[in-house]
Protein backbone atom coordinates (compact mmCIF):
# COMPACT_ATOMS: atom_id res chain seq x y z
CA UNK A 1 0.00 0.00 0.00
CA UNK A 2 1.15 3.59 -0.84
CA UNK A 3 0.21 7.12 -0.06
CA UNK A 4 1.03 9.89 -1.84
CA UNK A 5 -0.15 13.31 -2.18
CA UNK A 6 -0.95 15.04 -5.18
CA UNK A 7 -3.31 18.08 -6.38
CA UNK A 8 -6.15 16.54 -6.22
CA UNK A 9 -5.15 15.72 -2.22
CA UNK A 10 -3.48 12.48 -0.30
CA UNK A 11 -3.48 9.55 -2.69
CA UNK A 12 -4.03 6.41 -0.27
CA UNK A 13 -3.35 2.84 -2.36
CA UNK A 14 -5.34 0.09 -0.43
CA UNK A 15 -4.52 -4.09 -1.01
CA UNK A 16 -7.90 -5.37 -2.00
CA UNK A 17 -7.05 -8.83 -0.83
CA UNK A 18 -6.44 -7.49 2.82
CA UNK A 19 -8.66 -4.24 2.76
CA UNK A 20 -8.43 -4.15 6.83
CA UNK A 21 -4.81 -4.17 8.09
CA UNK A 22 -3.49 -2.51 4.23
CA UNK A 23 -5.74 0.51 5.18
CA UNK A 24 -5.04 0.13 9.16
CA UNK A 25 -1.92 0.50 8.30
CA UNK A 26 -1.95 3.57 5.33
CA UNK A 27 -5.05 5.35 8.16
CA UNK A 28 -2.71 5.40 10.67
CA UNK A 29 0.13 6.54 8.96
CA UNK A 30 -0.64 9.16 7.02
CA UNK A 31 -1.16 12.65 8.76
CA UNK A 32 -4.46 13.79 10.17
CA UNK A 33 -4.53 16.97 8.35
CA UNK A 34 -4.39 15.65 5.33
CA UNK A 35 -7.18 12.72 6.10
CA UNK A 36 -9.50 16.30 6.54
CA UNK A 37 -8.87 17.65 3.26
CA UNK A 38 -10.03 15.68 0.21
CA UNK A 39 -8.35 12.01 -0.13
CA UNK A 40 -8.52 9.67 -2.83
CA UNK A 41 -8.17 5.70 -2.51
CA UNK A 42 -7.06 4.06 -5.35
CA UNK A 43 -6.93 -0.07 -5.31
CA UNK A 44 -3.58 -2.29 -6.12
CA UNK A 45 -3.99 -2.91 -9.60
CA UNK A 46 -7.42 -1.23 -10.31
CA UNK A 47 -7.24 2.39 -12.14
CA UNK A 48 -10.62 3.06 -10.67
CA UNK A 49 -10.16 6.82 -8.57
CA UNK A 50 -12.99 9.11 -7.07
CA UNK A 51 -15.48 8.97 -4.71
CA UNK A 52 -16.95 5.78 -6.38
CA UNK A 53 -14.05 4.40 -5.57
CA UNK A 54 -13.97 6.09 -1.77
CA UNK A 55 -17.94 4.96 -1.21
CA UNK A 56 -17.16 1.06 -2.35
CA UNK A 57 -13.69 1.20 0.28
CA UNK A 58 -15.53 2.44 3.23
CA UNK A 59 -18.63 -0.04 2.48
CA UNK A 60 -15.81 -2.93 1.97
CA UNK A 61 -14.05 -1.41 4.84
CA UNK A 62 -16.81 -0.92 7.56
CA UNK A 63 -17.62 -4.63 6.80
CA UNK A 64 -14.19 -5.49 7.68
CA UNK A 65 -14.51 -4.06 11.08
CA UNK A 66 -17.24 -5.89 11.65
CA UNK A 67 -15.74 -9.46 10.69
CA UNK A 68 -15.83 -11.87 13.75
CA UNK A 69 -11.80 -12.84 12.91
CA UNK A 70 -11.28 -9.55 14.03
CA UNK A 71 -13.57 -9.99 17.43
CA UNK A 72 -13.71 -5.87 17.41
CA UNK A 73 -17.93 -6.11 17.44
CA UNK A 74 -20.45 -8.70 17.72
CA UNK A 75 -24.11 -8.47 16.52
CA UNK A 76 -26.06 -7.58 19.90
CA UNK A 77 -29.33 -9.65 20.53
CA UNK A 78 -31.79 -7.86 17.95
CA UNK A 79 -29.56 -8.95 14.96
CA UNK A 80 -29.53 -5.50 13.62
CA UNK A 81 -27.38 -3.78 16.08
CA UNK A 82 -23.58 -4.41 16.81
CA UNK A 83 -21.15 -3.69 20.26
CA UNK A 84 -17.83 -4.04 20.77
CA UNK A 85 -17.28 -7.58 21.62
CA UNK A 86 -16.56 -8.86 24.99
CA UNK A 87 -13.26 -11.00 23.40
CA UNK A 88 -12.18 -8.23 21.44
CA UNK A 89 -8.51 -8.76 23.56
CA UNK A 90 -8.17 -11.78 21.63
CA UNK A 91 -6.93 -9.53 19.28
CA UNK A 92 -3.00 -8.45 20.50
CA UNK A 93 -3.58 -4.99 18.66
CA UNK A 94 -7.71 -4.91 19.47
CA UNK A 95 -7.18 -1.48 21.15
CA UNK A 96 -5.42 0.10 18.03
CA UNK A 97 -8.24 -1.75 15.68
CA UNK A 98 -10.66 0.35 17.94
CA UNK A 99 -9.16 3.49 17.49
CA UNK A 100 -8.91 2.91 13.71
CA UNK A 101 -12.64 2.18 13.50
CA UNK A 102 -13.19 5.09 15.20
CA UNK A 103 -11.38 7.25 13.04
CA UNK A 104 -13.02 5.49 10.28
CA UNK A 105 -16.33 6.01 11.48
CA UNK A 106 -15.19 10.01 11.92
CA UNK A 107 -14.04 10.31 8.07
CA UNK A 108 -16.87 8.92 6.94
CA UNK A 109 -19.05 11.02 8.99
CA UNK A 110 -16.44 14.10 7.72
CA UNK A 111 -16.43 13.34 4.58
CA UNK A 112 -20.02 12.79 4.05
CA UNK A 113 -20.04 8.85 3.42
CA UNK A 114 -22.91 6.99 4.65
CA UNK A 115 -21.33 3.57 6.36
CA UNK A 116 -23.54 0.55 7.26
CA UNK A 117 -23.12 -0.06 10.91
CA UNK A 118 -25.94 0.37 13.40
CA UNK A 119 -24.88 0.37 17.05
CA UNK A 120 -26.50 -0.49 20.26
CA UNK A 121 -28.29 3.03 22.20
CA UNK A 122 -25.47 2.02 25.05
CA UNK A 123 -22.88 2.22 22.60
CA UNK A 124 -23.98 4.85 21.08
CA UNK A 125 -24.68 6.92 24.25
CA UNK A 126 -21.17 5.91 25.53
CA UNK A 127 -19.53 7.49 22.43
CA UNK A 128 -20.65 10.77 22.96
CA UNK A 129 -20.65 10.72 27.16
CA UNK A 130 -24.70 10.73 27.90
CA UNK A 131 -24.97 8.18 30.89
CA UNK A 132 -26.87 4.99 29.35
CA UNK A 133 -29.86 3.45 31.85
CA UNK A 134 -31.01 0.09 32.65
CA UNK A 135 -33.42 0.42 29.06
CA UNK A 136 -30.45 1.01 26.92
CA UNK A 137 -29.24 -2.65 27.59
CA UNK A 138 -32.89 -3.84 26.11
CA UNK A 139 -30.87 -4.83 22.60
CA UNK A 140 -28.04 -6.53 24.19
CA UNK A 141 -29.95 -8.67 26.88
CA UNK A 142 -33.60 -8.40 26.70
CA UNK A 143 -34.02 -10.71 29.04
CA UNK A 144 -31.87 -8.73 31.71
CA UNK A 145 -33.75 -5.65 30.92
CA UNK A 146 -37.40 -7.19 31.31
CA UNK A 147 -35.39 -8.26 34.68
CA UNK A 148 -34.97 -5.32 35.57
CA UNK A 149 -38.18 -3.52 34.74
CA UNK A 150 -39.93 -6.31 36.59
CA UNK A 151 -38.04 -5.57 39.77
CA UNK A 152 -38.57 -1.44 39.14
CA UNK A 153 -42.60 -2.52 38.83
CA UNK A 154 -43.05 -4.69 41.78
CA UNK A 155 -42.56 -5.08 45.42
CA UNK A 156 -39.72 -6.49 46.20
CA UNK A 157 -39.84 -5.98 49.87
CA UNK A 158 -40.81 -9.17 50.90
CA UNK A 159 -37.23 -10.34 49.35
CA UNK A 160 -35.29 -8.01 51.41
CA UNK A 161 -33.97 -10.70 53.94
CA UNK A 162 -33.43 -13.24 51.12
CA UNK A 163 -31.22 -11.16 48.85
CA UNK A 164 -28.97 -9.45 51.98
CA UNK A 165 -30.84 -5.92 51.90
Amino acid sequence: AVVSTQSTGTKITIRRDDVFNSSCSQINSTNVEDLRKNFVISFEGDQGIGAGVRREWFNILTNEMLNEDYALFTHSNDGMTFQPSHISDVQEDHLSYFRFAGIIMGLSLYHHNVINIHFTKSFYKHILGIPSDYTDVQSIDPGYANSLQWLLDNDISEFEQDLGL
